[in-house]
């Protein structure tokens, strides 16, 4: 099943880090990502979903809540073969479950979030928790034209159908 599945890619991994002898300091770990997620305490600086995309809305729900100021969550398949963006015709429940996703990262306050239309779109969302904090490298006037800004992508997000030639949306920044 899937479990074994797990097992024999973290032990491919684990080989080809020794190989090139990157092995110190990796965990491998076979197991349900959003379990092992809800149970781990973090921060974490870098969280990678992949997972089942019915599971995406708490994937990001539980990323989000254990990224470190600055962190960054990245989400493959945002654009689900193009199905999220507004016209699309095909609507299945991990369509919807990846839409919810998408729309629930880019309501957050605390992140800078955008969607790369490679292959099947890539969710990058920084953690700028710092940044409304007082950090150097932003002020207010920062976060008000990047809330503007993201905004705006939105607006283009769900306008946009097509692009690539593939019924993929595009963002354009």
């Amino acid at each position: 099943g899937l479990f074994e599945f797990l097992r024999v890619m973290a032990g491919r991994a684990r080989e080809f880090h020794r190989r090139c002898e990157l092995a110190v300091g990796f965990e491998y770990v076979a197991t349900d990502a959003v379990e092992l997620l809800a149970a781990e305490p973090g921060p974490f600086d870098l969280i990678y979903n992949d997972v089942n995309k019915g599971s995406y809305p708490r994937m990001a729900e539980l990323a989000v809540g254990k990224l470190r100021p600055g962190g960054v969550y990245v989400a493959d398949n945002a654009l689900w073969y193009g199905k999220v963006v507004s016209g699309s015709t095909t609507r299945d429940a991990w369509t919807a479950a990846v839409d919810q996703h998408n729309q629930w990262l880019f309501a957050q306050d605390r992140l800078f979030a955008t969607i790369l239309d490679q292959r099947d779109g890539v969710l990058v969302a920084e953690d700028e928790v710092d940044r409304l904090l007082g950090h150097p490298h932003g002020d207010a006037r920062d976060i008000r034209t990047r809330r503007a800004r993201r905004a705006a992508g939105r607006r283009r997000l769900r306008a946009d159908v097509g692009g690539a030639g593939e019924g993929r949306g595009q963002r354009d920044h």
